[in-house]
Formats: C-alpha cells, sequence, structure tokens
C-alpha cells in the first residue's frame, strides 16, 4: 500500500470513529479549521506546510477530539 492510500484510510478512520462517537460533524468542522491552524502555524515558523505534517497536526487532533467527546459524554 502507497502513503497516498494510508492518509486517505486514516482520514476515513478518524472520521468513522467520530461519527460513531457522535461527534462527526463536530470532527469534520475541526479538520477545517485545523488545515489553517497548520498553515498558519507552520508560516508563523517560517517553514513550508507539507501534507505529511498535516497529517501529523490531525493525529493529535483526534486524540483531543476524542478525549473531549468522552468528557462529554459524562
Amino acid at each position: 500500500m502507497n502513503e497516498c492510500n494510508e492518509y486517505s484510510e486514516q482520514l476515513e478512520r478518524y472520521e468513522q470513529v467520530a461519527c460513531e462517537g457522535g461527534y462527526g460533524a463536530a470532527w469534520l468542522t475541526d479538520v477545517g479549521e485545523a488545515v489553517t491552524f497548520y498553515a498558519m502555524k507552520c508560516e508563523a515558523r517560517g517553514k513550508r506546510p507539507t501534507f505529511a505534517g498535516l497529517m501529523k497536526y490531525l493525529d493529535k487532533r483526534a486524540v483531543f477530539m476524542s478525549i473531549y467527546a468522552r468528557g462529554n459524554e459524562e
């Protein structure tokens, strides 16, 4: 499997987990905002944004969102 397939499959897994966890709409909104924030963060550091870097950033966001969703279940 190539790297491109791995990226798309990872994004699909994040979305599926979010939907199953009841925060699918919030996840999709967060992903949209995360793209902008990631680019701004790179620019502030004088670095060029990369797709691989964005995926690492989204990995962290996915963990945060799952924790946030579990905290709101109570």
